[in-house]
C-alpha cells in the first residue's frame, strides 16, 4: 500500500533543516584546496589527498574542475622523490555587475 505525500510537510533530500545549503562562513572543500594551492611551493596530489581526505584520483579531478572554472593550475618541476607539485599561478577574473 502506498503512502501518499503530506503537502502540510515539504520533503528535503539530504541532512539538515535546510537542504543543500551550508552553515554561512563554513569553507568548502574546493576554498581549502584552493588554499593549499596558494603555497608558493605548491603541493603535491598526496599531501592534498590526505589534507582533504580524498582518495588520489578525485584530488586530480578537482585540479582539472578548477583549471575549467578559470584558475591557472601550474605544474612545478618534479621533487627529488619523484612527485610532482601543484600551485595556483592565477585566478579566474572576478565577474561583472
Amino acid at each position: 500500500m502506498a503512502t501518499k505525500p503530506n503537502p502540510g510537510k515539504p520533503r528535503l533530500a539530504g541532512k539538515g533543516p535546510v537542504a543543500g545549503r551550508r552553515a554561512p562562513g563554513r569553507p568548502t572543500k574546493r576554498n581549502r584546496l584552493v588554499r593549499l594551492l596558494k603555497a608558493s611551493a605548491g603541493r603535491e596530489i598526496a599531501a592534498l589527498s590526505r589534507e582533504l581526505s580524498w582518495q588520489p584520483h578525485t584530488t586530480r579531478a578537482a585540479l582539472t574542475r578548477l583549471k575549467k572554472s578559470g584558475y591557472a593550475i601550474e605544474k612545478l618541476p618534479r621533487q627529488k622523490n619523484g612527485a610532482s607539485r601543484y600551485r595556483i599561478a592565477g585566478e579566474p577574473p572576478e565577474p561583472t555587475p
